[in-house]
């Protein structure tokens, strides 16, 4: 069964021809699109193979790893907690991380949750593997909600990279920080949280981790390399750290992604139960005129806009609401070829979708 409602049959052969071409001009393994209004999908399509060198295609009920997308869910979630009174938007690192109360470092001492996920709190990139930020970072034992607490005390007792709300600095690290401190507000994991307050009541299906590790009927990611894209084994060393997975580490179907920004264009037309309308303007808002929480502002200054990318899947998604439209591009490749055709897959449908949008 394909969650949310979203109309899958009949899906239209102009969109798959599109979609094909881009697999053919980008040399990509798969490449999957749909455009949509608040209420249904308008098309919805498919090309290409889960894994290069596999025979079995990629089809509409195959995963796909969202990357950074996962910002937006983490910030969908604290929106749900703070609506539930559980925690506040102003909610600072010692309040709730009582470890803090006499060791967090003086220049952190007054950042709230918001700063964090507005990325304006002086936490580092933390972007790159190979980055000696990145490096820096200990090995933390324990199970996941343990390693996520644990990286934010290691970082919060340190000295931030810049004077917090002075500026906006893109961070993992920040997303990593939230995880811990809402694990710590509700005794729950930031995966069961991201479950039980946004997959389930938007009837949505989603994972963590790489699609391919849970099912071998899944789709394969692909690192780009000069000889050409090289398949991802799934199981191998290159996998998230707890810390990161706020920030990056979800996967999911297209068409389960579609009604996340349904949700969201709902939501800021006053149509949605799920958030009030005040929470997902807040969440799309930028206090710097670009980055709002767990989403940017297109350059239109019209719409609202994701992507995500985790070296080997690529996937964006931008809604207009005042257009009620939409369009959602996911590839199982990373790099700039693979960015270069979901970008323009994404213009040119969303060109279709806003021209069908004005008759």
């Amino acid at each position: 069964m394909l969650a949310g409602g979203a109309q899958l049959r009949g899906a239209a052969q102009t969109i798959n021809q599109r979609l094909a071409e881009a697999c053919l001009e980008g040399n990509l393994p798969a490449i999957q699109a749909g455009t949509f209004s608040s209420s249904k999908t308008i098309e919805i399509g498919t090309a290409g193979v889960r894994k290069n060198g596999a025979p079995e295609k990629a089809t509409l009920e195959n995963s796909f790893h969202l990357g950074s997308i996962a910002k937006g869910f983490t910030a969908t979630l604290v929106a749900r907690l703070a609506e539930s009174g559980r925690l506040s938007w102003d909610v600072r690192p010692g309040d709730v991380l009582p470890e803090l109360k006499t060791s967090i470092h003086p220049d952190y001492r007054t950042i709230t949750i918001d700063d964090l996920l507005l990325w304006r709190a002086g936490v580092a990139p933390l972007l790159d593997p190979h980055a000696a930020d990145y490096q820096s970072i200990p090995r933390f034992s324990g199970d996941p909600a343990e390693q996520r607490r644990n990286f934010a005390l290691h970082v919060l007792r340190s000295a931030p990279g810049y004077p917090p709300r002075s500026r906006t600095v893109y961070s993992n690290g920040s997303y990593g920080i939230v995880g811990a401190m809402v694990e710590a507000v509700t005794r729950k994991s930031w995966d069961q949280l991201i479950v039980m307050e946004v997959l389930q009541p938007l009837k949505m299906q989603g994972g963590f981790g790489w699609p391919a590790a849970k099912s071998k009927s899944e789709t394969w990611g692909h690192f780009e390399t000069e000889d050409g894209l090289r398949p991802h084994d799934p199981t191998d060393s290159y996998q998230f750290p707890a810390w990161m997975q706020p920030g990056g580490d979800l996967y999911m179907r297209l068409c389960d992604y579609i009604v996340f920004l349904q949700e969201n264009l709902r939501g800021l037309r006053g149509a949605s139960t799920f958030l009030k309308q005040e929470s997902f303007r807040r969440l799309h808002t930028a206090w710097d005129g670009e980055n709002a929480r767990g989403w940017g502002v297109g350059d239109d200054k019209r719409s609202s806009e994701q992507a995500g990318s985790a070296r080997t899947f690529l996937a964006m998604g931008r809604i207009w609401p005042d257009d009620d439209r939409g369009v959602a591009v996911v590839c199982n490749a990373g790099g700039r070829r693979a960015a270069k055709r979901c970008t323009d897959v994404a213009a040119t449908l969303a060109l279709n979708a806003g021209s069908a949008a004005r008759r």
